[in-house]
């Protein structure tokens, strides 16, 4: 196969060189044999090439010398006075004419009376105001919007912010402020970063602008240079290392190319969660497992109901990006979520859900335009009120639905195709005993009567013995900090921590790098925990070994991961404290 193109274009060093001697001498641009001589050991082109960008040079200068204007001289000036030819005639032009723009002037006027050339022309219609007059809403682009349209955008329930990506912008507008990008008024808030820190893993140079990291890594791969001679980081500070979303290190993207999943920082998975229950269930046992493994403790009810919000809000207005939805599916499942004002507030109002927080690397379900298009815990409500009407019961009571509310939850936690944790279910169904407010907009979808005031309250509902809700310490209602080693260390059938257990959201999502990178640390803390009847420190055999378990549930060899990266995993045992 023919290798790279090498000297495809010649570098900027080379170029500097050349414009330079040719600035100098534009006058007679023809060098002789000894200034070609110096130019090719200076640029280190050769004689051919030399003698192809003069020539293209000197080409390109007549053209412009050409187009240039010459002012007229004023050096001697005539003693008489000089004879200015009569205008022509002008043509009769009606009232109506004098508003006319530039180009359509032109098209009306014949060369002779106005010869004035074509870039004069373009130059002038670039520099009209576009504007037309009226105002527009910088939302939404509404003319002459009045105050009460104004006040629905919420422009002063939010400080002036900062965001350091476009499409966190635009789930900002889309939350808060129900609007979407409008270009012409939003395009001038952007800020442009040039002064950005970085480094070059070719030949280690250190490099102080982005433009400058464009050319001189263009200058490398021009040569011949591939990723596979990369070393090191981007080295980025650490500000800027927060902003980067949908990327692996640099050192991995040779490695990537001959996986059976290659990284794509667009890419989304093949498959996801059926309902938005199985979603919200694995989001949220993520966010319960990271903040135990950073904390040591669980996070409480409210912290859980927030974060839950943070999912629904962050899955909806990805699929109101595209086709803004004006009656969006309801679900009681998201009424109760929501049902806590100043937590929904605080949900939308606070940062903005990123990928690097979620297990999945969308939160969206295949095939629904809308995480609660068509939910199986709506669906299922819905029914148990169809057959108490169709058995002549017209008065439904509250404790009646939350009853079957409890019911559904875990009837779905059997059946669901990727079972959540007792936590999640156990969470949600205190949830749905604490209050009956939630279940006011249910009601009002399957056209019942409010409920009495006596029965719509904040008393919360306690369930007979019928097992809904197990009193354990796995429920995050009663659970200690004794007890959550045993929760977060329940073994599954293959005697192996349930972090462990392979998912079928890992292998071609965007979050797979640094999930690997995250299970596999656990299983390290495990191996060296001193309570580990078998605690030694693991080799790496021992840690290829595991990768491969967890990325793709076997040990096949031929299997590869980022453990078989010397680099990745150098840079991994040091930050596990591997010698």
């Amino acid at each position: 196969s023919l290798g790279p193109k090498v000297g495809a274009r010649f570098s900027r060093e080379a170029l500097k060189i050349l414009k330079q001697w040719f600035d100098a001498h534009s006058h007679d641009p023809y060098p002789d044999d000894q200034t070609k001589e110096a130019l090719q050991h200076l640029t280190g082109l050769n004689k051919t090439q030399l003698a192809n960008w003069l020539a293209n040079a000197r080409r390109r200068h007549k053209g412009s010398a050409a187009a240039q204007y010459t002012p007229p001289s004023f050096d001697h000036v005539p003693n008489q006075p000089l004879d200015i030819p009569r205008a022509g005639t002008p043509i009769p032009r009606s009232d109506s004419e004098g508003g006319l723009n530039p180009m359509q002037r032109w098209v009306d006027s014949p060369p002779e009376e106005e010869p004035a050339p074509i870039s004069a022309i373009v130059r002038a219609i670039s520099t009209s105001p576009s504007g037309c007059g009226k105002l527009c809403c910088v939302f939404c682009n509404q003319d002459d919007p009045d105050d009460e349209h104004i006040k629905s955008h919420n422009p002063s329930a939010c400080q002036e912010r900062a965001f350091n990506r476009k499409d966190h912008l635009k789930q900002h507008l889309r939350l808060v402020h129900g609007a979407g990008f409008v270009a012409w008024s939003m395009n001038p808030w952007r800020v442009s970063i040039s002064q950005i820190r970085s480094r070059c893993g070719l030949c280690n140079s250190s490099i102080n602008t982005w433009q400058d990291r464009v050319n001189h890594l263009a200058d490398h791969f021009k040569m011949g240079h591939t990723m596979a001679s990369w070393k090191g980081d981007w080295g980025f500070d650490a500000s800027i290392l927060e902003m980067v979303e949908n990327a692996i290190p640099p050192y991995l993207i040779s490695t990537e190319r001959s996986s059976p999943f290659p990284f794509r920082g667009s890419g989304t998975a093949a498959n996801s969660p059926r309902t938005a229950y199985e979603l919200l269930s694995l989001e949220l046992m993520h966010y319960m497992e990271n903040h135990y493994e950073e904390t040591g403790a669980l996070p409480g009810n409210d912290d859980v109901q927030l974060e839950a919000c943070r999912i629904i809000f962050a899955s909806e207005v990805l699929s109101s990006m595209e086709e803004p939805e004006t009656n969006p599916p309801a679900s009681w499942l998201r009424d109760i979520i929501t049902s806590n004002p100043s937590l929904s507030q605080q949900a939308l109002f606070g940062p903005i859900r990123s990928r690097r927080e979620n297990k999945l690397s969308s939160l969206e379900i295949k095939g629904k335009k809308n995480l609660f298009e068509g939910c199986p815990l709506e669906a299922e409500l819905r029914k148990f009120v169809e057959a108490k009407q169709l058995l002549g019961q017209t008065t439904i009571k509250n404790d009646e639905l939350q009853h079957e509310a409890c019911r559904v939850v875990k009837t779905t936690e059997i059946v669901a195709s990727k079972q959540s944790y007792d936590i999640v279910a156990n969470w949600l169904v205190k949830m749905i005993l604490e209050s009956s407010h939630w279940l006011d907009g249910f009601r009002q979808r399957v056209h019942l009567p409010p409920a009495e005031s006596s029965e719509s309250s904040n008393q919360p509902l306690m369930l007979s013995a019928d097992g809904l809700l197990r009193e354990s310490n796995q429920c995050i209602l009663t659970v200690d900090n004794e007890g959550i080693a045993s929760t977060f260390m329940s073994e599954s059938g293959t005697g192996q921590p349930f972090w462990t257990e392979t998912s079928p959201y890992m292998l071609n999502d965007s979050n797979f790098h640094e999930r690997l990178g995250r299970e596999l640390r656990r299983w390290v803390s495990s191996t060296m925990s001193p309570r580990n009847p078998q605690c030694h420190i693991p080799t790496d055999e021992e840690l290829r070994h595991q990768a491969r378990w967890i990325a793709y549930g076997e040990d096949d060899p031929w299997n590869q991961t980022h453990a078989d990266n010397p680099e990745w995993l150098e840079r991994f045992k040091q930050s596990v404290g591997i010698p």
